[in-house]
């Protein structure tokens, strides 16, 4: 077990052991919670931030207000949940706790382990969910709130905008439901506290919002923001309508575009590159960002001009916005210098490329132009871009494929480069792309299908449009994928996914052909087939389909005993659907005697899948017994003695089964009650 793993178990047991369990509780109340809390004070600063997931885990178990059990008994589970009593105890741990967050807080260096710890901090302030909160707790977890907000109004020292605009976006929630609770004439007791909460966070709300480059800024990126007037809305829904807030976000924007000018301009320069700076994964946190670049090019392309002219890389990540806008500003002198900029200096082709695909004015020959320049300085996901645009175009807005798709997709391929197949969201009119190429165009796009790790949605939607057109291409992808070495896959390869999600419809169009792959790969690697090739075949014709069954049967007539054996490699895959019973029968009657034969017919009978329960399994075989008795009418001799047998067996096995399976409940209800019985004494 590697150290990852083992820190891991340990985090999870010191966990475990830090929740409130009832059954614990009843022995000796908070004493657990109590030593783990004191040993975490006693430790040194320094140890405890060097533990601090360690920490953590302790302090957010011992701020729960409720705590959990379960009662197990042989034949169910109840879990049960309890309001925890408050007492002195449970109110020094929970200070103890929070104040040791506190310092965690404080040691921090980055904004994710700041995070972490105010996630774990808010917890201070929730009453739970499984069971009704008393006044004395949600006076109390009120309090402890009031507590992390005026912490963060003072000694937790600045915080970055990203930080600010969660907590806007947090407290913003906790104001409304503190007031609530003041307005309430069933909580009259706690209307105190919950003002106290409210005017803590309107004094935080305020302290941010001084700063007037953070109210800039939280209209211009990210989807947690506040706005000022959803604080005075009372309307909830009005208040969370997200059409609303696009609108102010605009409105905003649009003032601040009109307010940019030579005093100033130094200023918003920097903001854009604080903005720019931001870290995110989220596609939501930068449109609003984006739209105001294209907006402010568009309406002062000077302006832009000179931000490109002094931008970062970080800002230049958004030049396909800013070209936008130039392009669409009318002054195209401007626009032609920052595109021959980027195309003499070979930087940032990437977000020239994207800024032609996403372009409602296309330029042939300045695509071309990008994709050649692309290619010159190795710029790949450029040229990943000009090969999505020529899959996404209308034919006339890009280049030919002889000069635009192929060049792109041969230079991918030298380069080993395949992520793009997660790059590109086939729009709808991606199918008139596909549907126009040749048969060896279609065959440049198979490197990328076969080298990809997995057959994810988005690799299974350019499959599904070569198998319109070229079936045979998507076989031979996965008889490329099947017979990759191991040592010349990627990590984590899966050859074949566990199922498809629209590819079966156009690959079960022609079984003639899947039969064909199939037998080509039964032939190469015989003995894991029904797992590999066999198991491809049974997704492609899900539940065993009569077009597939009929070319299987009659396979099972004229073939020989080699395909026989294949056809029970792909039956083995399937759980005795009706239509594979005539295909077993002709095996039967073909190769009566062949024990082999006989034993793959009865495995691919008895396939199950999934059952369920104690008795699931001996359930399963019955349903099986009564297919079997309607093979005893069959008019072939040998499936009639076929059946005898298999029948005779079956109820043997039924009835084996049926006695362990009730020996096993047995078992296990003795077990609990001696162990009931233990508990008792």
């Amino acid at each position: 077990m590697d150290d990852e793993r083992v820190q891991k178990k340990i985090l999870e047991t010191v966990a475990s052991l830090a929740r409130y369990e009832i059954d614990v509780w009843t022995q000796v109340g908070p004493g657990v919670q109590v030593m783990l809390v004191d040993a975490i004070s006693a430790l040194p600063p320094e140890d405890r931030v060097q533990d601090r997931d360690l920490v953590i885990a302790v302090c957010e178990a011992v701020l729960s207000p409720e705590m959990e059990g379960a009662v197990w008994n042989a034949n169910s589970v109840t879990l049960r949940a309890g309001r925890i009593p408050i007492n002195a105890e449970i109110i020094k741990i929970r200070e103890k706790a929070i104040s040791i967050l506190f310092e965690l807080f404080k040691a921090a260096i980055a904004d994710g382990e700041r995070r972490e710890i105010l996630s774990t901090l808010r917890r201070a302030g929730h009453t739970g969910s499984r069971t009704e909160a008393t006044d004395d707790w949600l006076n109390l977890t009120l309090k402890n709130a009031t507590e992390v907000v005026e912490f963060l109004l003072g000694a937790a020292g600045p915080l970055s905008y990203e930080l600010m605009q969660t907590l806007e976006h947090v407290y913003w929630y906790k104001y409304r439901r503190a007031r609530d609770v003041s307005r309430s004439k069933a909580r009259v007791n706690c209307q105190e506290a919950s003002t106290r909460l409210m005017t803590a966070i309107e004094k935080l709300r305020d302290k941010f919002n001084e700063d007037q480059t953070f109210a800039k800024f939280k209209v211009l990126v990210g989807f947690e923001s506040i706005f000022p007037y959803q604080w005075k809305e009372r309307d909830e829904n009005r208040a969370d309508n997200y059409e609303t807030q696009k609108e102010y976000r605009a409105a905003e924007a649009a003032k601040y575009i009109e307010a940019i000018g030579e005093q100033n301009e130094a200023e918003w320069l920097a903001l854009i590159e604080r903005i720019a700076s931001v870290e995110s994964n989220d596609m939501a946190t930068f449109p609003p960002f984006a739209q105001f670049l294209t907006q402010l090019a568009r309406s002062k392309p000077q302006t832009a001009a000179r931000l490109l002219g002094l931008a970062s890389d970080k800002v230049a990540g958004f030049l396909a916005a800013i070209l936008a806008g130039l392009h669409e500003s009318g002054e195209d002198k401007i626009y032609q210098n920052e595109v021959e900029r980027v195309l003499q200096r070979g930087k940032y082709l990437a977000a020239l490329a994207r800024h032609l695909r996403l372009s409602k004015s296309p330029n042939v020959e300045l695509a071309k132009r990008t994709l050649q320049r692309s290619m010159e300085v190795q710029q790949d996901v450029a040229v990943a871009e000009c090969l999505i645009t020529a899959m996404e175009a209308k034919p006339e807005d890009v280049p030919s494929k002889e000069a635009f798709f192929e060049p792109a997709i041969e230079y991918l391929n030298r380069k080993h480069e395949y992520w793009w197949t997660r790059a590109a969201w086939l729009p709808d009119q991606a199918s008139s792309f596909f549907a126009s190429l040749l048969e060896r165009q279609a065959r440049l796009l198979m490197p990328a299908m076969i080298q990809v790790p997995k057959v994810d949605y988005y690799v299974e939607q350019i499959l599904i449009q070569i198998a319109k057109c070229y079936p045979a291409l998507v076989w031979d992808c996965f008889a490329s994928r099947l017979g990759m070495n191991k040592e010349d896959s990627p990590d984590r390869y899966e050859a074949i996914p566990y199922e498809f999600h629209g590819l079966q419809n156009e690959l079960s169009k022609d079984p003639k052909l899947a039969i064909e792959f199939g037998r080509r790969i039964f032939n190469e690697i015989p003995r894991l087939f029904r797992f590999r090739g066999g198991r491809l075949l049974s997704i492609a014709f899900p539940s065993c389909p009569p077009n597939f069954a009929e070319e299987l049967a009659k396979l099972a007539d004229e073939g020989t005993k080699e395909d026989v054996e294949f056809i029970l490699a792909v039956m083995e895959n399937y759980h005795g659907e009706e239509t594979t019973q005539e295909v077993l029968k002709r095996i039967i009657k073909r190769f009566p005697k062949d024990e082999s034969i006989r034993t793959s017919v009865i495995i691919s009978l008895e396939s199950t899948g999934i059952v369920r329960g104690e008795f699931g399994f001996a359930d399963a075989l019955r349903d099986k017994l009564e297919i079997a008795r309607g093979w005893q009418t069959d008019p072939r001799p040998e499936v009639r003695a076929f059946a005898d047998a298999h029948i005779h067996s079956l109820q043997l096995r039924i009835a084996d089964e049926q006695q362990r399976a009730e020996e096993r409940k047995a078992l296990r209800e003795l077990q609990y009650e001696q162990t009931d019985e233990l508990k008792d004494e």
